[in-house]
Formats: structure tokens, sequence, C-alpha cells
């Protein structure tokens, strides 16, 4: 008698974790994709489940309630605009502009720290 109670206590406790463990993770995950979405704004280099990069122009609500986004891709005269739903973001490049300058100056200093190895070696060399 004792040995089946338990079986079945066991079985409802295993049958409870199976409910409530995804029905956790899956408001964990709504939480992450909410914060995900507020670093997205005006002007966020983004790149798209499709793999479409560009920067966003504007951010609007359809009739649907739903949000969509206007893209900017390509460069100089050759630019286009494609319209979006929010949810094809697939991740962020970079949120401002000037996270490219940054990287532009770490080359730099690459560059003059190469020059400076092969200086020494040749003067080593010599």
């Amino acid at each position: 008698m004792k040995e089946t109670i338990i079986m079945i206590v066991l079985v409802v406790v295993v049958l409870l974790l199976m409910v409530v463990m995804p029905m956790l993770s899956r408001k964990k995950q709504q939480k992450e994709l909410v914060e995900f979405q507020k670093k997205i704004g005006v002007g966020t280099r983004v790149m798209t489940a499709g793999g479409i990069i560009g920067t966003i122009l504007s951010i609007n609500e359809n009739t649907g309630g739903e949000k969509e986004f206007t893209l900017e891709t390509g460069e100089g005269n050759n630019k286009s605009t494609l319209t979006f739903n929010f949810r094809a973001i697939y991740s962020v490049i970079s949120n401002a502009v000037t996270a490219e300058p940054a990287k532009v100056e770490e080359a730099v200093v690459v560059e003059e720290k190469t020059e400076e190895v092969v200086e020494n070696a040749e003067d080593k060399n010599e």
C-alpha cells in the first residue's frame, strides 16, 4: 500500500515538473526577447533572418498591432529600403554609428605596431 502511494506521488511530481519547466523557460525566453527588442531603435544596424544587413530608418506599428521597421540597405546612390516585421531581426550588428570609427582606430594601431616589429627585425638582421 505504501509503495503504491509513493509511486503515485512520484508520477504526479514528474508530471508537474514536465508542465512547469517549459512554462518557466518560455517566460525566460520572452523576457530576453523583450530586452533584445528594447535595444533596437532608429539608426541601429541589424541583420534580418534572411541575411539582409542594413540600418533601421523607422519603426512603426501596423494595423494588426505588430511592429514593422524600414531597413535601408546599399551604399552611395545604390540604396534601397525594405519593410519587415520586427520579428525578422536576427541580430544587432551595432547600436550606434560611432561603433565603426573605433574599429578603424584599432586597425591603425595594429598597423603601427606591425611596422615597428618589422623595423626592429630588420635592425637585428643587419
